[in-house]
């Protein structure tokens, strides 16, 4: 739990320096040549790198890959709205209020599931299957007894083109 709180911390500052280099030089750097905003912005992802690449190794020995980057996606929203708000003078849109909520349920949708074996009732395994060979997919269509006999025509055509 210590890993993933801290990993969510490094993330946070991470996205506020990304956000800062992605966007700050928009407003504050309006007559510069190109290549000095990029330098200044390369400069200030410097910053997030050294917090995003740690967070990322400490969050992994935790949290699957879907759900770290379910859980950037939320800090980049959260960082990216004050940022918005707050220093880029830009209002409050409604369409970050419907983004947060799909977020979440982004991060509900992934959230660990206990380990479960997948057990095959003996009345759908196929029973034309050679010792020590496997069965092919148009075999086990014929001996599935859940796929229904309007169904398997159609699985079948389309097992035979894409072969």
């Amino acid at each position: 739990m210590l890993a993933i709180v801290s990993a969510t911390l490094m993330r946070i500052a991470s996205n506020a320096f990304m956000t800062f280099a992605w966007s700050a030089h928009i407003k504050t750097m309006s007559g510069r040549a190109w290549s000095v905003k990029a330098l200044m912005s390369w400069d200030v992802a410097l910053f997030e790198y050294l917090l995003q690449v740690p967070a990322n190794r400490i969050g992994y020995s935790e949290l699957p890959l879907p759900q770290l980057k379910i859980l950037q996606e939320i800090i980049s929203l959260s960082v990216f709205v004050p940022f918005a708000v707050f220093y880029m003078r830009k209002p409050l849109r409604l369409d970050y209020g419907w983004a947060a909520p799909c977020m979440l349920a982004g991060c509900l949708l992934h959230l660990p599931r206990a380990e479960r074996s997948i057990s095959v009732p003996r009345e759908t395994q196929c029973h034309s299957v050679r010792a020590g060979a496997g069965c092919d997919r148009l075999a086990r269509m014929r001996c599935s007894s859940r796929t229904s006999s309007t169904v398997r025509p159609v699985l079948a055509a389309m097992i035979s083109t894409s072969r």
